[in-house]
């Protein structure tokens, strides 16, 4: 079996409930015996973050795949080019609303932003992983399950829950109100494609088993 589709396999293998689960991959990533293994799955700019990118996804039960894939989709780890600002941790983006890896908007969480130092690392990496979780949560309240879930909460990460799911019950794509237009599968074939690769240096079969958090 071909890594893109051993992480398929274990990254969809997410929420099937009300219950946040994580797959029994996602936790051998954050096992630190495996640390060295989880930064040669993901991309170069993100592994000097991998031990925030851990901790976070372990106390938010987020998937640390997914969650490294949001931060490269977003900024890859402070490192793209033509923000505005400084690069690293401190990065605005181009529409000057978007704050620190994650790029947390201002116009939406201008009250998190005001009270909070997003230039730290752990501090937006963290409140990322809540609004991502958040979104999970509320498209698993609308009845999405698995896969469907997971995308369409990756697009929710960028174009907002209430829009997606708006496009969601007119029979379109979660994508479609996205900019630009394939936010949530982007990310989502990055977080299967780092799923994959860690777990062929990992070795051994795959598991898609997956435990209540």
């Amino acid at each position: 079996m071909d890594p893109f589709t051993v992480g398929a396999a274990l990254v969809g293998a997410w929420l099937m409930t009300a219950k946040r689960k994580i797959s029994d991959l996602a936790r051998s990533a954050l096992n630190e015996v495996n640390a060295a293994l989880f930064e040669g799955s993901i991309p170069s700019g993100a592994v000097q973050y991998a031990d925030v990118i851990k901790q976070v996804a372990a106390e938010q039960s987020v998937d640390p795949f997914v969650l490294t894939a949001i931060g490269e989709q977003e900024t890859h780890w402070g490192t793209a080019r033509g923000y505005q600002g400084t690069s690293g941790p401190s990065i605005i983006g181009l529409d000057q609303h978007g704050r620190g890896l994650m790029q947390i908007d201002d116009r939406t969480w201008g009250d998190w932003v005001s009270a909070n130092d997003w230039t730290d690392p752990y501090t937006n990496v963290t409140q990322g992983a809540k609004v991502y979780a958040q979104a999970l949560s509320y498209f698993q309240k609308k009845g999405l399950v698995g896969d469907a879930a997971i995308q369409a909460a990756l697009a929710a990460y960028n174009a907002g829950p209430g829009r997606v799911w708006s496009a969601i019950q007119a029979g379109e794509s979660p994508d479609s109100v996205t900019a630009p237009g394939n936010y949530g599968s982007a990310v989502y074939a990055a977080a299967t494609s780092y799923a994959g690769e860690f777990q062929t240096l990992l070795g051994g079969p795959a598991s898609s088993g997956s435990e209540g958090a």
